[in-house]
């Protein structure tokens, strides 16, 4: 998160805290910290991206082009599933991926529809657990 808007989100943050009861206080600072925190923590959006769609591209084994087959609406869905995991908003995805939220939104409910009936989407559960099992790799060796 840029630090503008970081900022930006602390004034809201401090605005809010002040109305508060004086007792009430101390237990929102607290969660507000922790709230900044993770923000500052985030990956990089574009990098983050950039990463994720490699690694799909390595489990499904299929390099993501502009057409809208099918293969690529996977690896669409793969790096929108985890992006969406790690805290990012449907609108930065969809910036990363040059789509729209709602699109981001279909990509992550085609995950949950799959994992509700895997006899029907096996071959893409089986690319999803491909996928999860690089990402762990490549986060290992790159902490």
């Amino acid at each position: 998160m840029d630090t503008a808007r970081l900022a930006d989100k602390k004034e809201v943050l401090v605005r809010q805290i002040r109305k508060l009861p004086h007792q009430d206080r101390r237990y929102i600072i607290g969660a507000a910290i922790l709230d900044l925190d993770r923000d500052l923590v985030k990956p990089n959006g574009p990098d983050r991206y950039a990463i994720l769609k490699d690694i799909a591209e390595k489990a499904t084994g299929h390099t993501l082009t502009k057409a809208r087959s099918r293969e690529n609406t996977e690896i669409r869905m793969l790096v929108a599933t985890e992006m969406r995991s790690e805290g990012f908003t449907l609108e930065e995805i969809g910036r990363y991926m040059g789509r729209d939220h709602s699109t981001v939104t279909y990509y992550t409910m085609m995950l949950e529809d799959a994992m509700a009936v895997p006899a029907a989407f096996s071959e893409l559960l089986y690319k999803h657990d491909s996928f999860l099992k690089l990402l762990l790799e490549y986060d290992k060796r790159n902490v």
